[in-house]
This record gives C-alpha cells, sequence and structure tokens, in this order.
C-alpha cells in the first residue's frame, strides 16, 4: 500500500506527497476546487458570503487566462 500524506495551508493550497515524492497533478487549490463545484451546481461564486482566515470576508473573482 503506498504512503499518501496531503497537508492544507490556510492559504487555500494544498501539497501532496506519495511514498515520499510530490505529486503536482493532486496538489490544486481547495478553494478553486470548491469554486468549480459551486458554479457547477448553479451557484455564483463570487456572490458566495465567504469567510477567510480570522473571519475576514473573502471574495471569489473570475479571472479568464
Amino acid at each position: 500500500m503506498s504512503d499518501v500524506k496531503v497537508i492544507f495551508f490556510e492559504n487555500g493550497n494544498c501539497i501532496v506527497f506519495k511514498d515520499g515524492e510530490q505529486v503536482p497533478e493532486l496538489q490544486t487549490s481547495y478553494v478553486i476546487e470548491h469554486a468549480k463545484r459551486a458554479k457547477e451546481l448553479g451557484y455564483d461564486p463570487p456572490q458566495l458570503d465567504q469567510k477567510g482566515e480570522n473571519n475576514a470576508n473573502s471574495k471569489l473573482t473570475e479571472t479568464k487566462h
């Protein structure tokens, strides 16, 4: 069985290790993943009332790449 370790950071990022090696394809921002899922379900992510660290208000904005 493989040893997989995931570390979540307060800034919304995470780091994933499998057998001691980083797995970049699994290191996605959980904030962005949440926004994508909310949009799939018909919500407008920038309109969601979100709280950040220390209960501070936080807003998502959509950008085009």
